[in-house]
């Protein structure tokens, strides 16, 4: 009969007991009980939970009753995990319901699994292999899931509050309605990931891959997206308000609808992207790509587009009222019916910009490069033109009442 043995001498993950270690440890278990009930400092009848763990330590060494405690539960833990181990049927393993909180679960294969509804919270599940597994309304909040496999696994609806998904693997996972504010998905991979209606505020989804996932009426507000990959994603009203997406990879992303009030854009890919009646009222766009996108009615008030470079981009009946556009690059550029009233375009380059029907009243136009550009129907009043290259433009049609030359 095995003698009773101390936990110091286990795997550090329960999981990586094979069937013999943990017949042994139950055995070791028993015996520990047995011990302890023959010096009278614990009933046969009491459980794990009964024994005082309090964390006492007697010269240094753990008493008999925390030993016993700690054991108990590691043998709980092993056999509870057994059967999920190897879970390669064709039917899922069911673990709906479980409570597996605060467990070491760490590199655990759980593939293929019903953890419907499971409550993990807090539980280490660094490296856990979810390929598959239906995790539907489970509670993985505050859990450690840093470099976790969950391509293809069903999260809809699960909370993740303050969890660390840091180099997860979620491919083609389906995120949609989770609950993940606080949650780390640094270098998390979430290509073509079903996030519809997810709540990620105040996440860190720094340098994560988002290409092709999709984003709608997401909830990122105030996020953190800086060198984040977004090519082509699906963000139509999507909620970005105040939140970081600095030198971010947006190119053909569809972002329609979407809130970036405030957003720090700084830096930033937006080429080809689609953009119609978005909200980017006080964004920092500056130094962004915005070459061939489209800004149709979108709302740009006071938004900072210094040094942007925006080629061949449609402004047509957006509103950039007071917006600054200092040195951009905005060669044929089209702000058909924009209004662009007392907005700056300091020494920016308009070659060939199509300003039909728009309102310039009181702009600063000073030093801009406005050659061949079209301004029939354009409210130039008060606009301030000194020293702009205005060689090839045709000002008769235009109102330039109190326009300074």
């Amino acid at each position: 009969m095995p003698s009773a043995i101390s936990t110091q001498h286990l795997p550090i993950n329960p999981l990586q007991l094979n069937e013999l270690q943990l017949n042994e440890l139950k055995q070791s278990v028993e015996l520990s009980r047995n011990s302890l009930a023959a010096s009278g400092k614990l009933s046969l009848g009491d459980s794990a939970e009964a024994v005082n763990f309090s964390g006492e330590q007697t010269g240094g060494h753990l008493t008999a009753q925390t030993r016993l405690f700690q054991l108990e539960t590691y043998a709980e833990t092993s056999a509870e995990n057994r059967a999920s181990l190897d879970s390669d049927t064709d039917e899922p393993t069911n673990w709906r319901g479980k409570d597996l909180s605060r467990r070491d679960l760490k590199l655990a294969r759980l593939c293929h699994l019903d953890m419907r509804n499971v409550t993990a919270v807090a539980s280490d599940l660094y490296g856990a292999n979810f390929y598959e597994t239906d995790l539907r309304e489970a509670d993985l909040s505050y859990a450690e899931m840093a470099e976790a496999n969950l391509s293809l696994a069903n999260l809809s609806h699960a909370h993740l509050t303050a969890a660390n998904l840091s180099f997860a693997v979620l491919y083609t996972a389906n995120l949609s309605g989770v609950e993940g504010q606080e949650t780390s998905f640094y270098r998390a991979d979430l290509r073509e990931t079903d996030l519809y209606r997810a709540n990620l505020r105040n996440s860190d989804l720094r340098e994560a891959m988002l290409s092709f996932a999709d984003l709608g009426y997401c909830n990122l507000g105030f996020a953190q997206l800086d060198h984040a990959t977004l090519r082509e994603a699906l963000m139509r009203h999507a909620n970005l308000c105040g939140a970081s997406i600095q030198k971010a990879n947006l190119i053909r992303a569809d972002l329609s609808y979407s809130n970036f009030r405030g957003a720090d854009c700084t830096g930033a890919n937006f080429q080809h992207s689609l953009m119609h009646e978005a909200c980017f009222k006080g964004a920092r766009l500056m130094a962004t790509n915005l070459s061939n996108t489209s800004f149709y009615k979108s709302v740009m008030s006071e938004a900072h587009l210094n040094h942007a470079k925006a080629l061949n981009t449609s402004f047509s009946r957006a509103d950039l009222q007071g917006a600054c556009c200092i040195r951009a690059k905005m060669l044929n550029a089209n702000f058909y019916g924009a209004d662009l009233s007392h907005s700056v375009f300091y020494k920016t380059d308009l070659q060939g910009a199509i300003f039909c029907d728009a309102n310039l009243q009181g702009a600063d136009l000073r030093h801009a490069n406005l050659s061949g550009a079209n301004v029939r129907g354009a409210n130039l009043s008060n606009a301030n033109l000194k020293y702009a290259k205005l060689s090839g433009v045709d000002l008769a049609e235009a109102n330039t009442e109190g326009a300074k030359f």
